[in-house]
């Protein structure tokens, strides 16, 4: 049932050997499925993404790599299966987790660890669609992938950005290849 007073919990851990290298810069575009808006699941991994499910499926039927997910004042959030995070002025921005979306394992180890050990300036900040074209550069991360920069960004509104490699971007994809390896 529902009840969370279950006495046994079932775990499985899989460990697996691999390597992140950086892949071709992402095709971006934004789906038309929103995110709900619930501060209690806001951050926690869990398994009812049902919302990053039919946003894929609108990724799958186009000639993008992978989602964005807006909330539902029309807020950058993440993508379908990873956070976001842009630079502006040589300066990290990523959108607070607080009402919708995945606190992801490589975002919080970039934001508390990595960004900082490189000195380079954050800010956790809303993002609408606009600041997001107006930056310089995006950058998409999660565990399995890794970090991966974004190519370019198109909505069915018209909206359309490219992105070129960023040097900020490259370094920080560097050192978060030799921290995990």
């Amino acid at each position: 049932g529902y009840s969370s007073h279950q006495t046994s919990v079932n775990r499985l851990l899989l460990l697996q050997s691999y390597t992140v290298k950086p892949a071709d810069a992402l095709r971006l575009m934004v789906c038309e499925t929103r995110l709900s808006m619930q501060p209690l699941l806001a951050g926690i991994k869990h398994c009812n993404r049902l919302e990053q499910v039919l946003a894929r499926r609108e990724v799958d039927d186009s000639n993008c790599d992978e989602g964005l997910m807006l909330d539902q004042q029309d807020r950058v959030i993440e993508a379908t299966a990873a956070n976001l995070f842009i630079v502006e002025s040589d300066q990290f921005i990523t959108a607070p987790i607080v009402d919708a979306g995945v606190i992801g394992v490589v975002r919080e180890f970039l934001i508390e660890d990595l960004i900082p050990q490189l000195g380079f300036p954050l800010r956790k900040e809303p993002i609408d669609l606009a600041r997001l074209a107006a930056a310089d550069a995006c950058l998409l991360t999660n565990s399995v992938q890794g970090l991966r920069q974004v190519a370019s960004l198109q909505s069915s509104s018209g909206l359309t950005c490219r992105w070129s490699q960023h040097a900020l971007l490259t370094q920080l994809q560097q050192a978060y290849q030799a921290a995990i390896e």
